[in-house]
């Protein structure tokens, strides 16, 4: 079980927090990894924490809030905390700067 909590640390430590994967199951530190392995090997929920490990929408999180002006010229208010979709809000991640956004989806699936 430790290495597929060092495992998990790798490919879901930074994953957002929603229903399930939340602040005391999760796999940002070795100990809240080990715990929510075994929840889920005791077969506690273990299917929801799977569907909560698949995030592919709203899991761009915006880390400060900042004004960006738009190539158009419109200026965006973005909130601290706040999350945006990578599909459909990629013109606007292509404006903001890289020290005010942070990577929160599951890993790409391979094709």
């Amino acid at each position: 079980q430790f290495v597929y909590a060092i495992v998990g640390m790798n490919l879901f430590g930074a994953i957002k927090h929603q229903e399930n994967i939340d602040y005391h199951a999760n796999f940002e530190s070795f100990g809240n990894a080990m715990i929510t392995l075994f929840r889920m090997v005791t077969g506690e929920n273990w299917s929801s924490l799977m569907w909560d490990c698949m995030v592919m929408q709203d899991c761009i999180q915006v880390t400060k809030s900042l004004n960006v002006t738009m190539p158009s010229g419109e200026v965006v208010v973005l909130l601290n905390e706040q999350y945006l979709d990578p599909v459909d809000n990629a013109a606007l991640i292509d404006v903001i700067p890289d020290d005010a956004l942070r990577y929160r989806c599951s890993p790409a699936p391979i094709p």
